[in-house]
């Protein structure tokens, strides 16, 4: 009989151990970046999460939420616990650069370096982690010197990484070119790797970025269509699916294909804490006034109006798109 309840006691304590960690559903509130959802189920959990992966969701959320300092006090326990974690390594210093940004100039550089250390470990942990390489290198690419900018060294890391991975070294390198204004050498480099891989996505988004920053929008479009047609798995194609409707918004691309990429996205991202959701809103609104659905394009923005919208370029664009919708109706 005791044999018996001991059995049914650990049944017990292994059922209520499932339910609480329950990985796929935790994972499906991090893939629809319901990142507060997220929190708050890791919060109630009964106990302290004790596993690296839970570990990963809780920073990834806070990092999300723009819960800077909170995740900064939390680091060191995680990072003590797993120390040689690469991704919460990664994620520390994904939140070293957010501090960096959010601080005053003083502290932007001492958090930037200390940032840049995390990202070098991360790396040295995990030296074919494609993320934490092109990470790097944008960061020496990006980060004025006094934080530790260097772009020579970001051009003789992106050699190196085109040696280990020549799709992506050659992304790196693309990066480089456009960054100083060389968009048509960074897309005869792009051009040369997709005569080997023509469907490959990652060169299909980079090459649609830089032709829709250089106001090429049809051949951008096209592009991003053809990507969405070849992610391996369905979460990676909302972010081409956006870039559809911005461009049917901002471009004047096709009108009908843009309304669907973004319904599309604001259906899987509803009730998420995505910073992209009200900008779908605004550009499925700014496609239906040229359509001159006014009436549509106002119900659109009704929900965005509603509610203090704390993204400063957003505020300043639903400011102009109002003065539209109104002159519109004059």
């Amino acid at each position: 009989m005791k044999t018996k309840i001991l059995f049914g006691l650990s049944l017990l304590t292994c059922a209520m151990f499932s339910h609480a960690y329950d990985l796929t559903q935790l994972q499906s509130h991090l893939d629809r970046q319901q990142f507060r959802k997220l929190h708050q189920a890791i919060e109630k959990l009964p106990e302290t999460p004790t596993q690296a992966e839970l570990r990963v969701m809780q920073a990834k959320a806070m990092l999300s939420l723009q819960d800077d300092e909170a995740l900064e006090e939390l680091m060191p326990t995680l990072l003590k616990d797993f120390p040689n974690h690469a991704e919460l390594i990664y994620l520390a210093s994904a939140n070293q650069f957010n501090l960096a940004q959010s601080g005053s100039m003083f502290s932007a550089p001492g958090r930037a370096k200390k940032g840049l250390a995390y990202l070098q470990q991360a790396v040295k942990l995990e030296p074919a982690n494609m993320t934490y390489q092109r990470a790097l290198i944008g960061f020496y690419l990006q980060a004025p010197g006094i934080a530790g900018g260097d772009e020579d060294e970001a051009k003789k890391l992106a050699d190196a990484l085109l040696k280990q991975d020549v799709i992506q070294g050659s992304l790196a390198q693309a990066d480089i070119l456009h960054n100083n204004e060389q968009a048509a050498e960074a897309l005869a480099l792009i051009d040369t790797q997709l005569v080997a891989q023509p469907d490959n996505t990652d060169l299909l988004e980079a090459k649609a970025a830089i032709l829709a920053k250089e106001k090429k929008a049809a051949e951008a479009f096209a592009l991003y269509q053809k990507a969405i047609t070849l992610y391996p798995t369905e979460l990676e194609k909302y972010g081409s699916m956006y870039q559809l409707g911005r461009l049917a918004a901002v471009e004047g691309q096709d009108a009908a294909t843009g309304t669907q990429a973004l319904q599309q996205y604001l259906a899987f991202f509803k009730d998420s804490d995505n910073p992209m959701y009200p900008w779908a809103m605004l550009r499925l609104a700014q496609i239906q006034l040229r359509l001159n659905d006014k009436a549509a394009a106002t119900a659109t923005i009704e929900p965005l109006l509603a509610k203090e919208q704390t993204q400063e370029r957003l505020q300043k664009e639903l400011k102009s798109f109002q003065k539209q919708l109104k002159s519109s109706k004059s």
